[in-house]
């Protein structure tokens, strides 16, 4: 397993003969690629909580080796594991935008329709 995640050491790691493995950041806490027999994808786990109480055990899909370089991904996983750590759900906070664009899209038809 690497221990510093970077282009290299990702493109070194070898494809498991069945199922999938993690490799893990030493430098970045939760940051890890997830190896698969076809795929590298870059990834943050983390406990979410509240009031002091963790709420949920949380894995976070970053993306994928081949699209991003392993700088961008850890930039990405130091927002992600920010938001986790108030609390805040990374891909929920997404989610909810795209219904209140939904929301707003339906206000715009009733505008232009009046």
């Amino acid at each position: 397993m690497a221990d510093l995640l970077n282009d290299r050491a990702i493109s070194d790691l070898e494809p498991p003969g069945s199922g999938q493995y993690r490799a893990r950041d030493t430098q970045l806490k939760g940051f890890h690629v997830v190896v698969a027999r076809r795929r590298k994808i870059f990834a943050v786990h983390g406990d979410l909580r509240r009031n002091g109480k963790r709420v949920a055990s949380i894995s976070v899909r970053i993306g994928d080796a081949v699209s991003i370089s392993t700088r961008e991904a850890r930039a990405t996983a130091k927002t992600y594991l920010a938001q986790i750590s108030k609390g805040e759900h990374p891909s929920r906070g997404y989610h909810g935008t795209r219904r209140r664009d939904r929301s707003d899209a339906g206000l715009l038809v009733d505008v232009l329709e009046h």
